[in-house]
């Protein structure tokens, strides 16, 4: 790390879009699959660019209808896939071509944001940690549906749009007169905006905002207002686009093991779901597109095995947390808990747990790894030098 910390910018950001594009070149040659025959093989309105005023008053699966249907409103999904068809047809080659570009893009952004959020907090090593969390997004194996699978578009998306939202709010950030300056704030929840429509589970990139402000910044009460409203406003933008112009509910049940299941036995596989994900961070060994299981009573080991587990995390992340006073740590697992709840099926989903819904909460967890690694570490060499 001591020589790491003498490379300029340029390098780390050259060495995560070569590791990234190493690890995903191999896909290109693959096929569209699943979603994507009724989202772009047989989806005749990303073919002309007269229907981008549908697409934005429509679902994304299409069906032989006047207009694409289902009940997911991303229009810059479709948006995604037009202009992909204008550059490249229906070869698939292209599609993945772009939709690496955007993955790489991704990695790059979260860098800078890292880097931004870890330097203004006094982080040892801040770019480095930085480097080292955006190499094991870009190439973490969980995200390889994401980046892989054409119909997953969506999570890249929302994340692009919610990095720059994150970005351009840090951007705005006056920490002598503790406000928020209104033209990057602009910007802000304008991105946070595209990135609700790239995928509807971007409404956690506002709760990760006002997270970094009440955890991190801690403006002044009057800048929390200006937030809410700001916040209030975007939301009110999306719902009026989907449900009076597109015309989409904003649930529609789910035909899924636990979607059938009570909402008491939801909440009991709740656990177990966050520990799965756990597990795919850590030993991602076997991944598979989806996952279905649920739990029906609180005497089986998937219910108090995994909360025995999340009891240990908590006591241990709290203990770590309140000793070293750690606040940056605490942000980044509260990112990760925050965007993992429209993953746990409170309200029911197509499927028990997905590796591609961990593509934007991943973040949460990595980085508070590394932070804890430095610290170590950093102890490691002092010793030595003793």
């Amino acid at each position: 790390m001591k020589n790491l910390t003498k490379k300029p910018e340029f390098i780390y950001l050259a060495l995560i879009i070569i590791l990234g594009g190493a690890v995903y070149l191999n896909i290109i040659p693959n096929d569209f699959v699943w979603d994507d025959i009724s989202q772009v093989v047989e989806n005749l309105f990303i073919r002309d660019w007269h229907n981008l005023p549908l697409l934005f008053g429509s679902g994304t699966f299409y069906s032989g209808e006047a207009k694409p249907s289902g009940a997911f409103y991303r229009p810059l999904v479709s948006a995604f896939y037009l202009i992909s068809y204008y550059l490249f047809g229906l070869k698939s080659f292209g599609f993945h071509l772009f939709q690496i570009f955007f993955h790489l893009a991704t990695a790059v952004l979260l860098f800078f944001v890292l880097n931004r959020i870890l330097s203004s907090g006094g982080i040892k090593h801040a770019k480095e940690i930085s480097f080292l969390s955006s190499v094991i997004f870009v190439i973490h194996p969980a995200n390889v549906e994401s980046v892989a699978f054409v119909g997953s578009i969506g999570e890249i998306l929302y994340a692009f749009f919610g990095l720059l939202s994150l970005l351009f709010l840090i951007f705005g950030l006056d920490a002598e007169n503790k406000i928020i300056k209104n033209k990057p704030l602009f910007l802000s929840f304008l991105f946070a905006l595209f990135s609700l429509l790239s995928k509807e589970t971007g409404i956690v990139v506002l709760a990760v905002s006002f997270l970094y402000l009440l955890l991190i910044f801690r403006p002044r009460p009057n800048q929390y207002l200006k937030w809410f409203f700001g916040g209030a406003t975007t939301l009110g933008i999306y719902c009026v686009m989907r449900l009076q112009v597109a015309r989409l509910f904003l649930f529609k049940g789910a035909d899924s093991p636990l979607a059938q299941a009570s909402l008491f036995e939801r909440f009991l596989t709740i656990p177990y779901e966050i520990f799965s994900y756990f597990k795919i961070i850590f030993f991602p060994l076997r991944l598979f597109t989806y996952r279905y299981f649920v739990v029906f009573s609180p005497k089986d080991f998937r219910f108090f095995g995994s909360l025995i587990f999340l009891a240990s995390f908590f006591l241990f992340t709290i203990f770590f947390i309140w000793k070293r006073k750690a606040k940056i740590h605490f942000f980044f697992l509260a990112w990760f808990f925050v965007c993992l709840i429209p993953a746990l099926n409170i309200v029911p989903l197509a499927m028990s747990a997905a590796e591609r819904w961990l593509y934007f909460p991943i973040i949460g967890i990595i980085v508070p790894t590394f932070l804890f690694l430095a610290e170590i570490f950093e102890k490691i060499r002092g010793r030595k030098k003793t």
